[in-house]
């Protein structure tokens, strides 16, 4: 029995917030998340753990991108981590608990657990996210694009709906050291009948594809299509999705 929520394809999803470089807003900060629970937007956000166990809210590994060094995440604390700025703004990596706070349980939020060592999934990092959003009483699902992290999320919190990120598995910095069998297995989305997942969220540049119309038309899943930036995407996703996930403009 799937685990899906009206909630959960009531509204767009902005992707990593409502960010916007331009307006001071970065994504996956307290400024683009409450922008978009603001708009009424329901939001997705990454979460990677920190030095000290701690769930943040943050896309990438490192630093590098938005805040111009190098370092790890994880080999961070959370009080380091708030010691280096997001760009130029004021707004530094938030906390899981911080950004679940700046939403209020105003709109839906989907937290995906990222594993950036899709071998060794960082079963602490989900254990943790479980624990914060067990504190929350707001409408949140969970995602991952690795099978184990759903089964782990299955396994400790059955009831918390759970999603499957996925796509043609074609990116070698993601892919580039798994099997064609394991490739094949996420591409198609050939574990679900494990894993159970309540959702699927699809790159959209990847639809349609087999896996995700089967579980759409016969198993009443919904897609929830990633990263919607285009009116061509848009037109796409009409047809092949269930919820768009976007940036760069406003539905």
């Amino acid at each position: 029995m799937a685990n899906t929520p009206d909630w959960l394809i009531a509204r767009p999803i902005a992707h990593r917030g409502l960010h916007d470089a331009t307006a001071g807003r970065v994504e996956n900060s307290l400024s683009a998340i409450g922008a978009a629970a603001d708009r009424g937007f329901a939001i997705e956000v990454d979460v990677q753990l920190s030095h000290d166990g701690e769930a943040m809210v943050i896309h990438d590994g490192t630093l590098a991108r938005l805040c111009g060094s190098p370092v790890a995440v994880d080999d961070l604390t959370v009080d380091q981590l708030k010691s280096y700025r997001l760009g130029s703004t004021a707004d530094t990596v938030p906390t899981l608990w911080e950004a679940l706070q700046r939403i209020g349980g105003r709109v839906p939020i989907v937290v995906e657990i990222k594993n950036d060592d899709p071998i060794r999934p960082d079963h602490h990092l989900v254990q943790r996210a479980l624990e914060v959003i067990a504190a929350y009483s707001g409408p949140v699902a969970v995602k991952s694009f690795d099978p184990d992290v759903l089964m782990t999320v299955k396994r400790l919190a059955p009831h918390l709906p759970r999603g499957i990120v996925a796509d043609a598995t074609t990116d070698p910095r993601y892919y580039g050291h798994m099997g064609a069998r394991d490739r094949f297995v996420r591409r198609h989305l050939i574990h679900a009948y494990r894993t159970q997942p309540d959702f699927v969220s699809y790159s959209i540049k990847d639809l349609p594809a087999p896996g995700p119309a089967v579980l759409r038309t016969f198993f009443n899943r919904p897609i929830i299509t990633w990263t919607v930036r285009t009116p061509q995407d848009r037109l796409r996703a009409s047809t092949h999705a269930d919820q768009i996930i976007f940036e760069g403009f406003v539905p």
